[in-house]
C-alpha cells in the first residue's frame, strides 16, 4: 500500500509539477519514488484521490485520470473554462466519480459517470453539475460512505443522499463549525469530521445510524486538544491502520508548530458533557419543571446533573457516583415557572484510574403545567318581572323575568365568554356559563302573571 502526493519542485528556478509515491511501510529514510514529472505545469491548486482502482487528480483547472503505475501525465479528461476555479476534493459512489471545487463565491460538485464499455472516465467538454452550494459556502471535502456523501464546507457539515444514477440531494447545515471542514474518516456507522472543536484542534463525530430526519444526524464533539489554542486548524484525520485510534493533524501558525495527534489507547478525557436542547413540551405555556432522574453506570467516576435556564445560567442539582445511586430529585432551580429549560449532564472520569469513566444511558424529566387554574363559582340571583333597587325605585315590566332567563340560556348554549361582575366586592372576571337553574317562587295573581324566582348560576373562569 502506497501513499501518493502531488507537489512542485524547482526546475531551472521555476516550480514544476511532480507526483510521488511511497510505501506506507517506509520510514523517514525511505526515498519516495518519482512517478510523474511535467515541466510544463506549475501547480497552483491541486488535490488527488485513489478511487475505483485509479488516481483522479485535479490540478489548477484540469482533471486527470491515471493508474497507480503511471509514469507520464495523460491528457486531462476535463478542463474547466474558468481558470480561477479551485478543485478541492475527489470521491466516488457506486456509479460515478465526483470532484468538488469553487470559484469566487460559487461552489459546486461535478459528476463523472464511468463508461459502461471501458470503465474509464469519459473525456468531457462540460461536466455534469451534481450540486451547487449557497453563495459564499465553499466545499473543501467530500467523502462517500454507506450510501451517504459527507460534504465539508467553509460553514460546516452537510450530508447528502446518493441515488442509483449518481445524482445527489444534500440536506441543510447539520453542524455549523468554528473552522472549515477539511476531511472525514469512517468506522462502523460513524463519521469523524476534521473541523475543530470550539476553535481548537479536534474532530466531531457523526452517527450515521441515528437519523433525526431531513438529513440531520446525531453528532458530538469527540476528540480535541483542549489547550486553549484556537489559532490552529484541523486539516486531516484518519485511523491508525486496523486500530480504532484516530489521528488528526493541525496546521502550523506564525508562532507555533502544527501537530500530529493520536488518540490515547486507554486514557479518557478528564470530563465531558451532554446538553439537551430547550424542552418546552410543544407548548408556550409556563411549566413547573420539578423532577429529574438519569440512568447509567456510575461505579467509576461521577456525573453531575444540571438545569439550564433561558439565559444559559446553569444550576447544579445532584452528583451521581459510586456512593450516590441514581435517584429522582426535585429541581428547584431555576425558581418559579419557566416556558422552557435544558438539562446538562457532566461526566467526570475516575479519580484513580484514568482509563475508566461513567456511562450515561438516558434521563427522564417531569413537569406540571403552570397556567392559572379555572374556578367554578355558584351563586343565586333574583329574577322577577318587577324589582326594586337599593333606592326603592321599581324597574321592570311584565315578562321581563322570562326575557332575562332566555338571554342567559342563549349565552349558556353558545358557550361564549362573558364578563361577570360582583358589585358587592368589585370583582370582575371573564367566564363561561356552565349551568343555569331557575326556581320559580311566586304564583300567578289575577291579571299579573307573577313570573319570577331565583336563578342559581354556575360559572367557570377562563
Amino acid at each position: 500500500i502506497n501513499a501518493y502526493w502531488v507537489t512542485n519542485v524547482l526546475n531551472a528556478g521555476t516550480p514544476r509539477l511532480r507526483v510521488y509515491s511511497k510505501a506506507l511501510t517506509g520510514t523517514s529514510s525511505t526515498t519516495a519514488s518519482l512517478m510523474i514529472s511535467d515541466n510544463s505545469i506549475t501547480v497552483s491548486e491541486g488535490t488527488m484521490e485513489y478511487v475505483k482502482d485509479r488516481i483522479v487528480m485535479a490540478i489548477n483547472n484540469k482533471i486527470y485520470e491515471f493508474a497507480p503505475t503511471a509514469t507520464a501525465l495523460p491528457s486531462p479528461v476535463y478542463t474547466h473554462a474558468d481558470t480561477d476555479i479551485v478543485f478541492t476534493s475527489v470521491t466516488a459512489s457506486g456509479t460515478a466519480i465526483y470532484v468538488a471545487g469553487f470559484s469566487g463565491v460559487q461552489s459546486m460538485i461535478f459528476k463523472f459517470t464511468l463508461s459502461t464499455s471501458t470503465g474509464s472516465m469519459p473525456s468531457l467538454t462540460s461536466a455534469i453539475t451534481a450540486a451547487e452550494m449557497p453563495e459564499g459556502e465553499k466545499i473543501y471535502s467530500i467523502k462517500y460512505y454507506l450510501g451517504y456523501m459527507l460534504i465539508g464546507t467553509s460553514k460546516g457539515i452537510r450530508v447528502a443522499t446518493v441515488d442509483g444514477d449518481g445524482s445527489i440531494i444534500y440536506g441543510p447545515l447539520m453542524v455549523e463549525t468554528s473552522q472549515p471542514c477539511y476531511d472525514f474518516a469512517f468506522r462502523d456507522r460513524f463519521a469523524w469530521a476534521a473541523t475543530g472543536v470550539a476553535g481548537e484542534g479536534g474532530v466531531i463525530r457523526i452517527d450515521l445510524g441515528n437519523d433525526l430526519g431531513g438529513l440531520r444526524f446525531a453528532y458530538a464533539n469527540d476528540l480535541w486538544l483542549d489547550n486553549g489554542n484556537v489559532a490552529h486548524k484541523t486539516t486531516a484525520c484518519a485511523f491508525n491502520g486496523e486500530t480504532d485510534r484516530l489521528t488528526f493533524v493541525t496546521t502550523a501558525t506564525s508562532t507555533a508548530s502544527g501537530s500530529i495527534n493520536i488518540e490515547s489507547a486507554s486514557t479518557k478525557m478528564p470530563d465531558g458533557y451532554i446538553r439537551t436542547g430547550y424542552i418546552r413540551y410543544n407548548t408556550l405555556e409556563p411549566k413547573n419543571f420539578k423532577r429529574l432522574i438519569a440512568r447509567g453506570e456510575f461505579t467509576y467516576g461521577s456525573m453531575t446533573l444540571e438545569t439550564v435556564d433561558k439565559n444559559g445560567t446553569e444550576y447544579d442539582i445532584i452528583t451521581y457516583d459510586n456512593a450516590v445511586a441514581p435517584v429522582e430529585v426535585t429541581t428547584s432551580s431555576p425558581s418559579g415557572s419557566q416556558e422552557y429549560i435544558a438539562y446538562k449532564f457532566i461526566l467526570y472520569r475516575d479519580g484513580t484510574n484514568s482509563s475508566l469513566s461513567p456511562t450515561f444511558k438516558g434521563y427522564q424529566a417531569k413537569a406540571t403545567i403552570a397556567t392559572p387554574r379555572q374556578r367554578l363559582l355558584k351563586f343565586p340571583v333574583y329574577c322577577y318581572d318587577v324589582e326594586t333597587d337599593r333606592y326603592n325605585v321599581q324597574v321592570g315590566y311584565e315578562g321581563r323575568a322570562f326575557d332575562r332567563i332566555s338571554q342567559l340560556e342563549n349565552i349558556e348554549q353558545s358557550g361564549d365568554v362573558v364578563t361577570w361582575q360582583d358589585l358587592t366586592t368589585g370583582e370582575s372576571r371573564q367566564v363561561v356559563i356552565e349551568q343555569i337553574q331557575f326556581t320559580r317562587l311566586t304564583p300567578p295573581d289575577r291579571g299579573f302573571s307573577g313570573y319570577g324566582g331565583v336563578i342559581e348560576m354556575i360559572i367557570r373562569t377562563v
